[in-house]
């Protein structure tokens, strides 16, 4: 699916969308292993972020279609690959353990999606606000 997402947009925009994808998703997860700070007891705060981010979604999408704005969506995306690098942070904690929750030896593969997934909603959020599409 993401190689249909990048399909149509330019090549310029789609490794430059890389390339930020990539410092950003590094430098998140050397923080994320090296702080002192528990991320994982945040979970509540995300969930409630989330929730917030859907709505404001469900509003954007209303808005574009009714108003014609344009820019909201642009607004969302940025939201959006915030938060997913904050979940990122916070499955690298889980992943690396000794914090207040951490997933067990034995469910190592369900980490490890976990965490790719997370590198492509970042990715798929920030090409939706730096690519440009080949039909412009």
């Amino acid at each position: 699916m993401t190689m249909m997402i990048t399909a149509h947009h330019n090549i310029v925009s789609v490794l430059l969308t890389l390339i930020i994808c990539t410092i950003c998703c590094g430098s998140i997860i050397v923080f994320s292993m090296q702080t002192k700070y528990d991320l994982t007891n945040m979970m509540g705060i995300m969930f409630i972020l989330s929730m917030c981010l859907m709505i404001f979604g469900l509003v954007a999408i209303i808005s574009a279609i009714f108003f014609k704005v344009k820019f909201i969506y642009m607004v969302y995306a940025a939201l959006a690959s915030l938060l997913f690098m904050f979940y990122l942070a916070i499955d690298v904690q889980l992943l690396m353990g000794g914090r207040k929750y951490e997933i067990s030896p034995e469910d190592h593969i369900f980490a490890a999606v976990q965490i790719f997934l997370d590198i492509v909603y970042i990715f798929w959020m920030l090409l939706s606000l730096f690519g440009s599409s080949n039909r412009d």
